[in-house]
């Protein structure tokens, strides 16, 4: 027994959990006693903790440690041993010496000379008739393409410079970044976007191993992307902890240059998963990516159509050159890139980032969701938007109850959408409360319609004109004195331009810039057409809403909300109808509308006011037709009169004592109607 013990000490020391359980296994449970004093851990070598202590000082502190303390051991052991050493050394040196070189301050020159050459050339292109541009891309694409083959044999194959191959991938997606621009290296963007770009990355011994061929220099992204995801997956594999630690900055570094979906592609080596749709410029002009693994003459070539490879599967999350160790390490980077994505969603969820946290296979996202939705607006439109995906309506609703005051008039299509969910989920209470929604939301829209009606007509609550239009609107429809009338009435309430074009403003318009359009004291800044150049550019939102609100688009959207709500909504619109008329007189009448945006369509910025225009009358006409139709039913149910009854014989009775005789026969008819007296049944103008 006292053997059986020594044994189990010695065998201890270099004791792991499945060693452990083994050992357990042996000497019986009783031994745990006996054993747990000795399960300490074996103390770190000298050489272990020397590394940690290097590992964690700077590189001139590092060398000066080299020098300091490591030369001097050297120096003083043994000859034979120190000897040995250096030849290592010298053998190692002269194994990296057959690598590439990143030279990243060169490349980086090198780069950059030839951006400024473009923008010379974009400018000497105005006087001469000719331009260089082409064969300046060109060299740009062959340049990068060269660096980024020799950046992949560092670091996939050498197993070094990780940090200089990043940096070094981050200054290539900012020069994506300034080509994209015409404006920063001069020239139109689009032939960036025509040129052909080839990149092949190749061994040291010349066997391709993955070939990039698409038109356009923005998809370079697609390989820096790939590049990444070798880099990491190299560093998981010859650095280890200390590796993993570095690689959350490196992610943080890609997610400022390039934005959180880059991280969730450098999973599938660049290209797109299924839940992330690609963005409109991404998907411009053809592109393709082939990946080649060139087998040895016995092995069979099989198609990528093959659901396997070898026994493995060649989805975009693998590669067909990594090994079975390689591919491993895939998963600490899946790992690293998730929990950086989900701290990413605790502080700005998304709809978007939470189904790509959800094809990741990520938890709890509803209870993170939960606890962030209240900090801020765009959170709790998030959350609301996540909520109706997910067809969560309790949860919609008590987002409502709590935090509905978070939410902006730009929100207004994700409320909506939200809005469906609640009526049609089974209940009093989300049905009651869809319809509060709509009669709110609709009556704000109709206050900012009028409100932009105003500036746009100046003068249409002016006493005159309003007993002006009461005369139009008595007149009898489609008659030429109605359409003269209602022409001379919006030319005295629309708001008159002065008319006079500025020195500055005409000189840009033989310029071929378009002269802005003087519309009075509220004239439209963006007259250059700004805000349509991006319309999805999520910075301009807020002035987009301000200056250009889609009004017009958020009544129709409310509609279809309310019609989505099963015959309980016909009071609310009725009483929306009544606010219009209240508010806007003239929607009663639909050739006045019609005469008003014909007035504003020569106003590229006043469109939105003629959309919102056509969105209330198409509405009012349909409530007046509906008006007409219960009155018209009205009307004929009181002709008709009530149903005759058949004639009874009268019943006599007696109570008691006394004798009470009822007659049971039919009532008379009603006296007719007295002449010239005729029921009123309707409103004045139903188209």
């Amino acid at each position: 027994m006292i053997v059986q013990w020594r044994c189990t000490y010695q065998r201890i020391n270099c004791v792991s959990i499945r060693q452990f359980l083994r050992i357990v296994g042996a000497c019986g449970p009783t031994c745990l006693i006996w054993l747990l004093p000795l399960t300490v851990m074996a103390p770190i070598l000298p050489s272990g903790r020397f590394l940690q202590i290097y590992d964690s000082l700077p590189p001139e502190a590092q060398r000066k440690l080299v020098e300091s303390y490591l030369g001097a051991v050297l120096d003083n052991g043994p000859r034979k041993r120190a000897k040995r050493v250096v030849c290592s050394a010298a053998r190692f040196r002269w194994r990296q010496a057959a690598t590439p070189a990143i030279d990243y301050r060169q490349k980086k020159r090198e780069i950059n000379a030839l951006l400024g050459e473009l923008a010379r050339d974009a400018k000497c292109s105005f006087v001469k008739d000719r331009s260089n541009r082409a064969l300046i891309m060109a060299e740009v694409i062959q340049s990068i393409a060269s660096w980024l083959s020799d950046m992949w044999i560092l670091v996939y194959e050498h197993f070094v410079q990780f940090r200089e191959a990043h940096t070094s991938l981050l200054f290539i997606a900012d020069v994506l970044k300034k080509l994209s621009d015409g404006s920063r290296v001069g020239g139109c963007p689009c032939a960036t976007k025509a040129c052909e770009v080839d990149i092949t990355i190749r061994t040291t011994a010349g066997k391709d191993v993955k070939h990039f061929q698409f038109h356009g220099c923005h998809h370079i992204t697609t390989a820096l992307l790939w590049m990444w995801r070798e880099l990491f997956v190299s560093m998981s594999v010859s650095g280890g902890r200390r590796a993993l630690g570095q690689i959350p900055s490196m992610l943080q570094d890609i997610e400022d240059a390039l934005g959180w979906r880059a991280l969730v592609r450098i999973l599938y080596g660049g290209s797109y998963s299924d839940g992330l749709e690609s963005d409109t410029s991404e998907m411009e002009g053809d592109w393709e990516d082939m990946e080649e693994d060139e087998e040895s003459d016995d092995d069979d070539e099989e198609s990528d159509e093959e659901p396997t490879h070898g026994g493995r599967c060649i989805c975009n999350l693998h590669a067909s050159h990594w090994s079975t160790e390689v591919n491993q390490h895939r998963l600490h980077l899946r790992r690293l890139v998730k929990k950086y994505l989900h701290s990413i969603f605790s502080l700005a969820p998304s709809h978007d980032l939470y189904c790509a946290l959800k094809d990741l296979g990520s938890r709890d996202l509803m209870t993170t969701l939960t606890k962030t939705a209240p900090a801020s607006s765009d959170n709790v439109a998030a959350a609301l938007e996540i909520y109706a995906a997910e067809a969560d309506a309790p949860s919609i609703l008590n987002l409502l109850d709590q935090h509905s005051y978070f939410l902006r008039p730009r929100d207004a299509p994700i409320l909506q959408l939200a809005s469906h969910v609640l009526a049609t989920y089974p209940g009093i209470r989300y049905r009651t409360k869809v319809i509060t929604l709509v009669e709110r939301e609709m009556a704000e829209t109709v206050h900012a319609v009028a409100a932009a009606v105003r500036t746009t007509f100046c003068h249409i609550e002016d006493p005159k004109h309003t007993s002006e239009l009461s005369r139009i609107l008595r007149l009898p429809a489609a008659s030429s004195q109605r359409a003269a009338r209602i022409e001379q009435w919006v030319d005295s309430v629309v708001t008159p331009s002065s008319g006079h074009l500025h020195a500055v403003a005409f000189a840009a318009m033989m310029m071929g810039i378009p002269a802005p359009v003087d519309e009075g004291d509220d004239a439209d800044a963006d007259f250059l057409g700004h805000l349509d150049l991006d319309p999805n550019d999520p910075d301009l939102e807020d002035i987009r809403e301000e200056m250009r609100p889609p009004l017009g688009e958020r009544f129709e959207g409310w509609c279809e909300v309310a019609g989505a709500v099963k015959g309980s909504a016909a009071a609310a619109l009725a009483k929306v109808y009544t606010k219009i008329v209240e508010v806007m007189p003239f929607l009663r009448a639909h050739d006045v509308v019609e005469a008003m945006q014909a007035r504003v369509s020569d106003r590229p910025s006043k469109r939105y006011v003629s959309d919102a225009l056509a969105a209330l009358s198409s509405f009012s006409k349909m409530q007046r037709k509906k008006i007409a139709m219960k009155n018209k039913k009205r009307k004929q149910e009181q002709d008709e009169g009530p149903p005759p009854l058949e004639p009874m014989s009268p019943v006599s009775f007696s109570l008691g004592a006394a004798g009470f005789a009822f007659s049971f026969a039919t009532a008379p008819p009603p006296p007719p109607p007295l002449a010239g007296h005729s029921s009123f049944g309707g409103i004045d103008d139903v188209d």
